[in-house]
């Protein structure tokens, strides 16, 4: 077996890159005139390719050869734990797409990491760590929600930004266009860091927000359970539901909501969405869930949305801004302006392009003009 340093061809990229292409081994062999044997062994470090073969899979994957001999810290997810929210049923091959995703961001965040001051994660108090599932009382749940809450000083009224709030714990947040995978967000783990991998394409802001919410509520109640008691199905339906209860309770906190609820017509209900930014649906269920809305009028209401079309687009869907994540585009920007040698080192260290990790980073090109009031600093 070659020896896996830091000069060496790193097979795990190889995998990653080609996962992320969404081709087999067996379609990467054919594509280089290969056996998928051979690529499974340049892939298991049991074998490197010939510097001929280098130069064909940079142009087939599409990454820089100097990505494949450049080495991570880290590329494995702890325990292989992954939370998917997603819409349907999904192919294996766009759970792994996604999943590397995540991980070609925690390599360049790691990297990042050792230039720029960033916020570090850490599990506050009032997170549970269980490490067997078990049904967790929803009056638990919003009570840690209510924790949250009030550890960031949040009061009783409507999260001004849920990106930012994550940003500020210390969780790294990443948009992307996932919506080929019909996945809506992933929450993975590499070494004790959480990562949140959102699709931000097609969605609106209040959904983006609301799955934000719901990934969030996995870190903080689910995040020490293994693999095997997440993927049993009745397990992983419980788990979904208190993930989704979570995100009601931090986003839609019971004594702000019954304040706001004093009548349940569907014009007023589309004002309480303008000022609370969540959906028509979501404030529905919340009513009825605290018992402020009744059967009956739920049933009155989600027929007139079914009637109006709203069930995949809602009005003020196209108002509500969607709050983009900032921390890692100000801290490439402020190394880029600040520190270009640093850049370069970044670079080199990641194996990538300076283009292709300023690309990564812009999530909006109109959001994201350059700033004079940093507040990053280096290391």
């Amino acid at each position: 077996m070659i020896n896996n340093n830091s000069f060496g061809f790193q097979g795990n990229k190889l995998k990653l890159a080609r996962e992320l292409k969404l081709w087999t081994i067996s379609k990467l062999g054919s594509e280089l005139g290969v056996s998928h044997q051979l690529v499974s062994e340049w892939e298991n470090n049991k074998k490197k390719p010939t510097f001929e073969k280098i130069l064909d899979i940079e142009t087939k994957l599409g990454f820089p050869r100097q990505f494949y001999y450049t080495k991570s810290e880290n590329t494995r997810v702890d325990n292989g734990l992954l939370y998917f929210r997603k819409g349907a049923a999904v192919a294996v091959k766009y759970q792994k797409q996604v999943e590397q995703s995540g991980i070609l961001f925690s390599i360049v965040e790691r990297v990042i990491g050792k230039y720029v001051n960033l916020p570090e994660f850490s599990y506050p108090q009032y997170s549970l760590r269980k490490k067997e599932f078990s049904q967790i009382d929803f009056e638990d749940i919003a009570n840690i929600a209510s924790s949250l809450r009030n550890e960031y000083g949040l009061g009783i009224g409507p999260v001004s930004n849920m990106t930012l709030l994550i940003e500020k714990m210390g969780i790294r947040v990443h948009f992307e266009d996932l919506s080929s995978a019909k996945i809506d967000a992933l929450t993975l783990f590499i070494d004790g860091q959480p990562y949140i991998i959102v699709n931000n394409q097609r969605i609106s802001s209040v959904r983006i927000r609301f799955n934000l919410a719901h990934e969030l509520g996995h870190i903080l109640l689910h995040s020490s359970y293994n693999k095997k008691e997440v993927a049993n199905s009745s397990n992983h339906k419980r788990i979904e539901m208190e993930a989704n209860f979570f995100a009601g309770s931090l986003l839609l906190p019971e004594e702000g909501f019954v304040l706001d609820l004093t009548s349940t017509n569907l014009n007023h209900l589309i004002q309480l969405k303008k000022h609370w930014k969540v959906s028509l649906q979501a404030i529905i269920y919340n009513g009825e869930q605290l018992g402020l809305i009744s059967s009956r009028q739920v049933l009155f209401l989600r027929q007139q949305i079914s009637r109006n079309k709203w069930r995949l687009f809602e009005p003020y869907d196209n108002v509500i801004p969607i709050e983009y994540p900032t921390l890692f585009n100000k801290a490439i920007q402020f190394v880029n302006s600040e520190k270009p040698d640093y850049m370069n080192e970044i670079a080199f260290s990641t194996g990538l392009t300076k283009e292709k990790i300023l690309e990564m980073f812009n999530y909006d090109k109109d959001s994201y003009k350059p700033d004079s009031k940093n507040h990053l600093r280096l290391l």
